[in-house]
């Protein structure tokens, strides 16, 4: 088996991320809406967002389109704690890696418990931080434990496959969860670790974020783009212990995989990046829109929406003594499926507020809008589903899946 892996570290690179600016050619399909184009054999997926015919686009996920719910109560550990990573398998069950119990649950195509396998240790089928790597290539299970840096691989009947642990990691970063496998290859994101010392340093603490193609077993390594991230202000009041507050609107960049690529952006610019799987950008799809400004009365809403009135006074005290970024990122999240399709999660200050999914089919033109619930965390679009964890105001967490509408 071969495997691959993604690494953060400096400033944005125009060479791989930045993309072909030119003009839009023409509508496609008589769709005024959507064009393609042919940039030096780059295809650019252009679509135009005041044109969208957003009433016809829009479908909002409720109540009434859930297929089936399960806690975990069930299951031998107890109810699910501190989910990392679902996914549907091709017969319609659905895999559930539950970091709280140290275990690798099975569904039924109706959500209800069939077995568990997986215990706290160190031998194969053993698990400490556990978290289920997204696959769209493959049809086992490959959960990667951080504690040992190691991959195991199970079939869809629960039995172990194989157990792998990398031998080498580049520039000796921080380890993070893999990113995804795409044709028999890990892909894993790694982010260096600040230093006590450096984090406690005044002013804004810039994370560099590269993603890197790495392939172990031929030992090569391709670069896809770097970013650099303000995420951490840092204040030192006089007499006390130095205080982090995080920089607001600022972009994070996000990756996921595709069948027989990778998808990547910036998270600022309404763009997605396409890669095949020798680090060749081959698709840019394009959103043509005016950027959202951040205005005071937009930071107000924030303070409102994620402090409590006690913290609200301090927090301000740090956004006026930081820079604030000039515009609202486009992108937080993206997920790669099974039919082809590419959904962005447009990003949304407000944690309580409904979340927004663009899904764009396998031309690049946008199909649909979803909007979710704000409590459900989507983990993964299959043909028909999409499946999520649902965390209630108790902080409980449960599986639950939806008929996905698509047009």
């Amino acid at each position: 088996m071969r495997f691959c892996f993604f690494i953060v570290v400096c400033t944005f690179t125009t060479l791989c991320l930045a993309g072909c600016r030119s003009e839009t050619s023409g509508a496609s399909g008589g769709d005024s809406s959507f064009s393609l184009e042919d940039s030096a054999g780059i295809t650019i997926a252009h679509s135009l967002e005041r044109r969208l015919p957003k009433t016809s686009l829009a479908r909002t996920i409720s109540d009434s389109d859930l297929r089936w719910a399960t806690d975990g109560s069930s299951a031998p550990g107890g109810p699910f704690f501190r989910i990392q990573g679902l996914r549907q398998l091709p017969d319609g069950r659905v895999a559930v890696v539950d970091a709280g119990s140290r275990e690798l649950h099975f569904l039924d195509p109706n959500g209800e418990f069939l077995f568990s396998l997986g215990r706290r240790g160190q031998g194969p089928g053993e698990f400490e931080n556990p978290s289920l790597v997204p696959s769209l290539a493959s049809d086992s299970s490959f959960i990667w434990d951080s504690r040992f840096r190691r991959f195991q691989v199970f079939a869809n009947d629960g039995s172990t496959r194989q157990v792998s642990t990398p031998s080498s990691w580049p520039l000796g970063a921080g380890v993070r969860p893999p990113l995804g496998l795409v044709a028999g290859d890990a892909l894993v994101r790694v982010t260096r670790v600040f230093t006590p010392e450096y984090s406690a340093t005044p002013g804004v603490k810039t994370n560099p974020v590269a993603f890197w193609l790495i392939d172990l077993l031929a030992d090569s390594v391709v670069h896809l783009g770097e970013f650099s991230i303000q995420e951490e202000f840092i204040q030192r009041p006089i007499g006390r212990p130095p205080q982090g507050t995080a920089v607001p609107f600022s972009p994070i960049p996000c990756a996921t995989v595709a069948k027989n690529s990778v998808l990547v952006s910036d998270g600022l610019h309404p763009e997605i990046h396409e890669f095949d799987l020798d680090g060749r950008l081959v698709r840019i799809l394009r959103i043509h829109r005016d950027p959202v400004r951040v205005t005071p009365d937009l930071l107000d809403s924030l303070l409102h929406a994620r402090y409590t009135p006690e913290a609200i006074p301090y927090v301000k005290r740090a956004f006026d003594a930081m820079p604030i970024p000039e515009v609202v990122p486009s992108f937080d999240r993206l997920i790669g499926d099974l039919v082809g399709w590419i959904w962005a999660r447009a990003f949304h200050w407000d944690p309580a507020v409904p979340k927004e999914w663009i899904g764009f089919d396998d031309t690049g033109q946008i199909r649909t809008i979803l909007r979710v619930p704000a409590n459900l965390v989507v983990g993964w679009f299959d043909h028909r589903h999409l499946v999520g964890v649902w965390t209630d105001s108790l902080g409980v967490e449960s599986v639950r899946q939806y008929t996905l509408p698509r047009s």
